[in-house]
């Protein structure tokens, strides 16, 4: 006689036999002599969470001829996901708006408040300024600045990025961080 054991996880069920001679169980098992009572087991399958559907970053192939004029062009290539486009935003790096498109409001958010850290913005939520202090070993906030006094530092670069950003967390329906204009 054999017993039947039932493991299930989720919706996915296996059964493991064990043997019926207590010789061969190191275990104690239940031997033929002893009367073995009948269980009604009811297994209920458990609904799958629905896992959402993987978000398609912008890729960007490589030019070759964007390669021969590597000295005065910095090559752009690769995967645009949201930590290589925060980099580039605390670069000062040209960022597309397409790029932006697959990203949450946190990551949006991000990309704005990598352009105030490059220039040092000392942000009042602690959790934000020891990120970025952890994110690059340039960031040097400076927490006698105004905001006001930062953006003046802003390039044109800075600048399209910040809009481009705040384009797409408009498009999100996102509500952005306020940054006091003390």
């Amino acid at each position: 006689m054999r017993h039947y054991f039932f493991l299930g996880a989720l919706s996915i069920l296996s059964a493991v036999s064990f043997p019926s001679s207590a010789s061969a169980c190191p275990c104690e098992c239940p031997t033929a002599e002893e009367p073995v009572a009948e269980q009604t087991v009811t297994i209920t399958a458990i609904e799958q969470p629905e896992i959402p559907a993987a978000r398609q970053f912008v890729v960007v192939p490589l030019d070759p001829a964007s390669v021969a004029g590597q000295d005065a062009v910095k090559v752009v290539a690769g995967v645009m996901t949201p930590e290589r486009v925060t980099h580039r935003a605390f670069d000062a790096e040209m960022i597309e708006s397409t790029w932006l498109v697959p990203f949450t409001c946190e990551e949006l958010d991000r990309v704005v408040n990598a352009v105030y850290a490059r220039h040092g913005f000392f942000f009042p939520k602690g959790e934000t300024r020891v990120s970025f202090l952890h994110f690059d070993l340039r960031y040097q906030p400076d927490m006698n600045q105004k905001v006001i006094q930062i953006e003046a530092k802003f390039t044109s670069q800075d600048q399209l990025t910040l809009l481009r950003a705040e384009m797409a967390l408009e498009n999100h329906n996102c509500v952005s961080e306020e940054r006091n204009a003390d």
